[in-house]
Formats: structure tokens, C-alpha cells, sequence
């Protein structure tokens, strides 16, 4: 896959977070399927900056 994460491949990429822990790139982007570590940890990446910058402005 190139693009987009859907809503389910997020979905995925977050139990894998949840089950896996942080910096488990290989373990995560198995679980999710459809996306390499390298998509998966970009998308970490980009992931907990929106994150961050979400509890900044609560």
C-alpha cells in the first residue's frame, strides 16, 4: 500500500501499538499487514507529533 492509511489499517496500527509498545516497528507493521516498518514508523512518527501537539492545546 502506498498513500493513505484507511481507517482500518489505523485501527490496526494502533491495537499494535497498544499491544506491541513503542519502537516495535516489525511486530507493528506485521500486525497491521499492509504497510512496511518504515511506513509504519513514519506513520508513528507523524502519529504522536499530532498527538503532542493536540495535548498542547487542551
Amino acid at each position: 500500500e502506498s498513500g493513505r492509511w484507511s481507517a482500518a489499517e489505523h485501527a490496526r496500527f494502533v491495537d499494535g501499538l497498544q499491544r506491541f509498545g513503542r519502537r516495535k516497528w516489525i511486530r507493528i507493521a506485521e500486525h497491521v499487514g499492509t504497510r512496511t516498518v518504515i511506513q509504519v514508523r513514519s506513520h508513528a512518527q507523524k502519529y504522536f507529533k499530532k498527538l503532542r501537539r493536540t495535548a498542547s492545546t487542551n
